[in-house]
């Protein structure tokens, strides 16, 4: 899309700095998975700090940047933003940021989906991609630009919606629905009434109303997965949600948008990821555990039942209770509190 037929979209978004090299915006994009000729948004000093790490990448001189106002005004004297901004061909403020990223969104999500029908299978109309030695039973919905490998076995009443790839030797039990753009690695097992894809519970509240925020990034799942029943994987905002290589998740398990999990990472029942945590290889999450948004867990983690996360973690932490703190700290406040209430 031309940058003047973007900024016709939207009334608050100005022209900061072009570099003249950035005719055509392709899409939006996050800080994990950096895209020539896309935006990034940042609205916080948080976010401008993850952006130093990558700072000498050279994508960032074919991509673009959207930035709060707000926030603008408070990195004049910043050395990290002039150093920053040097690196982009194109830099928008916006006046009302949230605003700007719900309709720049919504944009990238008719985009992203322009000239598929999502009511066709695409067995019908010739356009999945079907290995013949996949076995299928009946009550199936395939969309169109599917592609199914070797030896996928797909169950009664499974849905997997347009240009979702599904790997070798992979097995979808009953119920599952795959929704658009997901990727299902090899030898995975997702479990009966699973969902794959769902829309991010991503809003932005402005004058009174809660506005969609667009979601199109979809998930990648790797290879060796399992999914346990009834669990739901939120699909990313502008890039896609991750599970790692070997990572099992029980039933009942809730992973929000652009959650990046690591390799062998172990989620058991009614565990709750939120969106835009990074959980790294091999940690693990008991049942009823959950954690807040866009927090870091190192390697090796492991979180007690019921436990829940309210900042980042190193690796090898043994953690529990609310809000999650070292096991042997929690468990002599637990001591305290017994001894200090059985007191006559």
């Amino acid at each position: 899309m031309k940058i003047k037929e973007l900024m016709a979209f939207d009334d608050g978004l100005f022209l900061l700095l072009d570099e003249h090299s950035f005719s055509e915006v392709r899409g939006i994009t996050t800080l994990d998975f950096l895209k020539s000729g896309h935006l990034l948004f940042i609205n916080s000093p948080k976010y401008l700090k993850k952006l130093e790490e990558d700072l000498e990448n050279p994508v960032f001189a074919e991509m673009g940047l959207v930035i709060d106002e707000k926030l603008l005004k408070n990195l004049e004297q910043d050395p990290l933003w002039h150093s920053a901004k040097e690196k982009f061909a194109i830099i928008f403020k916006s006046s009302h940021f949230e605003r700007t990223m719900c309709l720049l969104s919504k944009i990238f999500f008719d985009e992203t989906f322009k000239g598929i029908d999502m009511m066709v299978d695409g067995r019908e109309d010739g356009t999945a991609n079907i290995d013949p030695s996949a076995q299928m039973a009946g009550n199936l919905f395939i969309g169109q630009n599917v592609e199914l490998g070797k030896n996928v076995k797909l169950m009664n009443g499974v849905s997997i919606m347009a240009g979702s790839k599904i790997g070798d030797d992979t097995i979808i039990f009953p119920g599952v629905t795959i929704y658009a753009n997901v990727s299902v690695g090899k030898r995975c097992r997702i479990h009966a009434s699973s969902s794959l894809g769902t829309d991010g519970f991503g809003y932005n509240f402005i004058d009174g109303v809660h506005h969609k925020l667009w979601h199109f990034g979809g998930v990648m799942i790797e290879d060796d997965v399992e999914i346990g029943a009834s669990s739901a994987i939120d699909g990313g905002t502008f890039s896609p949600t991750v599970i790692g290589t070997g990572t099992k998740i029980d039933n009942h398990v809730q992973v929000g948008h652009n959650v990046i999990l690591g390799r062998g990472v172990i989620l058991c029942g009614q565990v709750g990821i939120s969106g835009s945590c990074r959980i790294d290889d091999y940690s693990l999450f008991a049942g009823k555990a959950g954690i807040g948004q866009g927090l870091i867990i190192g390697k090796g983690v492991q979180v007690a039942g019921g436990a829940l996360v309210s900042q980042g973690w190193p690796d090898g932490s043994i953690i529990a209770g609310h809000p999650a703190r070292p096991l042997k700290e929690w468990l002599k406040g637990v001591a305290h509190l017994r001894k200090s209430s059985l007191k006559k």
